[in-house]
């Protein structure tokens, strides 16, 4: 895409961080709490998930990144997690395949 980053994508009132490295991740969302502030928007901690999506082979990348990650909504640190859900949609870690199926049988 020509150099362009995607670093946050929105719908409704979800939004998607995403980034390469924990620690950009942290300065993407410390920027998202300041334009929240202006807006009077809050961000609640207990609703904030935190997934590591890496290629195969990378395990220990994001091993070492949940080691030292962090992100921290306020005094609150973000813990990972294998899946969250996001527009009605489960992310998975592990693949979305299978939530996606049961969606899809469901109707």
């Amino acid at each position: 895409m020509d150099g362009i980053v995607v670093s946050a994508i929105g719908q409704a009132d979800d939004s998607c961080l995403i980034s390469n490295c924990v620690f950009k991740l942290q300065n993407l969302l410390t920027l998202t709490v300041e334009y929240c502030k202006k807006y009077h928007v809050e961000l609640v901690p207990e609703k904030t998930k935190l997934l590591c999506f890496t290629p195969k082979g990378s395990e220990n990348s994001a091993f070492y990144w949940k080691l030292v990650s962090p992100v921290s909504l306020g005094p609150s640190k973000i813990d990972f997690t294998s899946e969250a859900e996001h527009v009605g949609i489960v992310r998975s870690v592990n693949g979305n395949l299978p939530n996606l199926m049961s969606r899809m049988s469901a109707h």
